[in-house]
């Protein structure tokens, strides 16, 4: 490590002021940082929001499919059908029938995992309504149902009687 005996050319000796040459030292290496052309103009997208209120935004994007808190069907106007959910909707049903079929079983098999009974009978039920005429697709749709409704009645497992319980030991 090198040590400084005289200071620096320009700076007196008596009033040694580290702090300005900390100063000094980061102007001197500081990267200039880029401003914003004041006419540069906004996306198209972001144009259009610029001049709403928050409340309004946030009702614009709520009429967006992937920003969409509640279900509304109805268009941004308010008046008919909301064109971006009912594409979407209609995605669910591309595709061969047993692809459809699938699809909507391991939605099911999703919501069973997660223990949502009820969203699990609604997909079986709709996988079972395509009807694709492959067996085990629509045996799976059957089954898996009626488990999905069986956790949803909440039936007390049928007591065993005392008379079929036996003591370990064997008496």
């Amino acid at each position: 490590m090198a040590t400084i005996t005289e200071p620096p050319p320009g700076v007196n000796s008596e009033n040694l002021d580290m702090s300005h040459l900390v100063e000094e030292a980061a102007a001197r290496h500081a990267t200039p940082t880029p401003t914003a052309t004041p006419g540069a103009a906004l996306p198209p997208a972001i144009a259009g929001v610029k001049n709403t209120t928050t409340e309004e935004f946030l009702k614009a994007m709520n009429k967006m499919p992937l920003f969409m808190t509640e279900l509304d069907e109805s268009n941004e106007d308010g008046t008919g059908e909301n064109s971006g959910l009912e594409a979407l909707k209609a995605l669910a049903y591309e595709g061969e029938p047993h692809e459809v079929a699938q699809n909507f079983r391991n939605q099911g098999n999703d919501c069973y995992r997660a223990r949502a009974w009820g969203d699990a009978v609604e997909y079986y039920t709709k996988a079972l309504a395509v009807k694709c005429g492959i067996a085990e697709i629509e045996e799976a749709c059957y089954v898996n149902r009626a488990a999905a409704n069986l956790e949803l009645s909440n039936i007390p497992p049928t007591p065993i009687p005392s008379s079929h319980l036996r003591h370990p030991t064997g008496y």
